[in-house]
């Protein structure tokens, strides 16, 4: 590596376009990772929002069922009561 970055100086102090082009060149690579990176992350991104919304959509279910399954127990318990009531007045 260190003798990589000694070439390239010398190259700059010796060749400025020769320099100039590798830089560009480095340049255009960095800018590529740089372009895959942000489009990685906005994938993860939008998986991410995706995910959320399906589980609160879950939740909003579950939240649903729960409440069905109260009045479901509160109807149960009032037919209960009513056939309680007329065996006890028949």
């Amino acid at each position: 590596m260190e003798a990589e970055i000694t070439d390239v100086q010398n190259t700059c102090e010796k060749e400025p376009l020769k320099a100039a082009h590798y830089w560009r060149s480095k340049q255009k690579q960095l800018d590529k990772c740089l372009e895959e990176m942000m489009s990685m992350t906005e994938i993860i991104n939008k998986r991410v929002c995706t995910s959320k919304r399906s589980s609160a959509h879950e939740l909003d279910e579950l939240d649903e069922a729960r409440l069905s399954e109260h009045q479901l127990v509160q109807k149960l318990d009032h037919q209960d009561f009513s056939l309680t009531n007329l065996k006890n007045a028949s």
